[in-house]
């Protein structure tokens, strides 16, 4: 594990790990603006990503009959989408502890959330590519693979998000106390 970990604390900078954090947040305020009319096209229903609580087969059918066949392609080009950001969150992670921290334990501590989150979220997003592009052939099991993924995913938001985002502020904070002690 603590290979893992020793590379971004070789290669990572302030240019690299702050770039990284704001290309994250633009490609996810992209991605926010170009879904959302993804909501109109469900209508009353939630997209699954965004069942925490989990979906059943009848759910998929039901929603992917709902959104017909245009409605579904916007859905597919959505998903590509919804995968770059979340990759890039556990991208950023990396190098914000790395930042943050020296030791490579906590570097890896400190990034497993986001990183996870990432990971569970390409999953996720192949399940629903597989599932959309097999319509209406949808395997029960794929979709009790996904919705438990979905599932384990909710979970993990409530930590990776902060973690995320508060990351940045303990490299700082970090960067800051070796500047004032380093004078």
């Amino acid at each position: 594990m603590e290979k893992l970990s020793q590379p971004p604390v070789k290669w990572t900078s302030w240019p690299i790990a702050m770039s990284v954090f704001v290309v994250t947040l633009i490609v996810y305020g992209f991605y926010f603006n170009y879904s959302e009319p993804l909501k109109s096209l469900a209508g009353e229903f939630d997209i699954l990503d965004m069942r925490g609580s989990g979906y059943e087969l009848s759910d998929v059918r039901e929603l992917m009959e709902y959104l017909g066949k245009e409605g579904r392609t916007f859905y597919v080009k959505t998903t590509l989408l919804d995968t770059v950001w979340p990759l890039l969150i556990a991208v950023s992670a990396v190098f914000s502890s790395a930042l943050a921290f020296r030791a490579p334990w906590l570097i890896t501590a400190a990034a497993f959330f986001p990183v996870a989150f990432g990971v569970l979220d390409a999953f996720e997003n192949a399940g629903l590519l597989i599932m959309l592009s097999h319509y209406p052939d949808i395997s029960a099991s794929l979709v009790n693979y996904c919705a438990s993924i979905t599932q384990i995913k909710w979970m993990i938001i409530p930590v990776a998000f902060p973690v995320f985002f508060g990351l940045p502020l303990v490299a700082l904070g970090r960067f800051i106390i070796v500047k004032v002690r380093g004078k």
